[in-house]
């Protein structure tokens, strides 16, 4: 691969690169699924390509995570792995046999604008659910082996995060979720990115059913789900306008089912005051400093009877 051939790999892989002598550098695509970066960025861009004329094959060499051989078989890893996509695979192969001009133009290639390196989270939940280390975490937690394969649940083993898939009601990866496995690693919850543009379970909600029944937490969201069908976790009780929206979009009929901690219940009031306005809603107490996840289906069930109609009790409508 010359220089200009490698340049449009590097856009393709959406990463930055540096021309470095006879080779060039770039943002170690490997970087957010393996131990030996820094940061999942790859700031330092670790990942070297060996210069050569078109048509020969380059050799590759990651400095810090160690991947390295020819270009074609590093990238063939990858790609078996998920961290590469078939078209960049694609790519790498054709560049061992035709030139260059060739490329470009069945491609109609454009030159990089940017360099910044951006995530892909559909590369990383496909990479999270082939990982089984955080298999034994989630059992210890009560999951069963036929809810992790459900819900193609995986594990973040550079930062020793759980991973919950997300995906929006089409059923496409918006985002996941994540829960570390330390006991006291910190943040306890993380969001794959930060503004996911879906809920955690809403691809499994049948709007028809009219009512869905809300929890905070992802655990809270497997154990509820055993005893209801159109769940969904917020993953926090601070939405936005937007989400707002999208929440509505989903039911017409809301059941607040969250932790019995004071703050739980302060922040439920106050989103349940906003889809209130909207809609019919229900709140369901739970008993004091326990959650979703801590009670058996059968507590569930009674909890969720002695639910209460939130307008009724503070808005004096019948």
């Amino acid at each position: 691969m010359d220089s200009r051939q490698i340049q449009y790999l590097a856009s393709l892989l959406g990463v930055g690169f540096t021309p470095s002598g006879d080779s060039v550098m770039l943002n170690c695509p490997n970087a957010p699924y393996t131990d030996g970066h820094k940061s999942d960025q790859d700031k330092n861009k670790s990942f070297g390509i060996q210069i050569v004329r078109p048509g020969n094959k380059s050799l590759c060499n990651c400095f810090a995570c160690g991947i390295k051989g020819s270009v074609e078989s590093v990238f063939g890893r990858l790609h078996v792995q998920g961290v590469v996509t078939q078209d960049v695979l694609e790519y790498v192969q054709g560049c061992e046999v035709q030139d260059l001009a060739a490329i470009l133009a069945a491609r109609n290639y454009k030159p990089p604008t940017s360099q910044k390196k951006t995530f892909n989270v559909e590369r990383f939940v496909a990479f999270a659910k082939g990982n089984r280390y955080g298999d034994d975490y989630f059992r210890s937690r009560g999951v069963m082996d036929t809810e992790i394969a459900r819900y193609e649940l995986g594990y973040d083993q550079r930062y020793k995060r759980v991973v919950f898939p997300v995906r929006d009601r089409y059923g496409h990866v918006a985002g996941a979720a994540g829960r570390t496995v330390l006991p006291e690693g910190r943040p306890k919850y993380y969001k794959y990115p930060s503004n996911p543009k879906a809920f955690l379970g809403e691809h499994f909600v049948d709007p028809s059913r009219q009512e869905v029944v809300l929890v905070e937490g992802p655990f809270d969201w497997i154990f509820t789900r055993r005893c209801f069908d159109n769940v969904i976790a917020l993953q926090g009780l601070r939405l936005t306008t937007g989400q707002l929206e999208s929440l509505l979009d989903l039911g017409n009929v809301f059941t607040l089912l969250l932790d019995g901690d004071g703050a739980g219940q302060r922040q439920g009031e106050a989103l349940a005051t906003r889809l209130a306005a909207r809609t019919r809603v229900f709140i369901a107490k739970l008993p004091e400093g326990r959650d979703p996840a801590e009670l058996s289906p059968e507590e569930l069930k009674v909890v969720y009877q002695s639910k209460e109609v939130f307008w009724a009790r503070n808005f004096g409508v019948r």
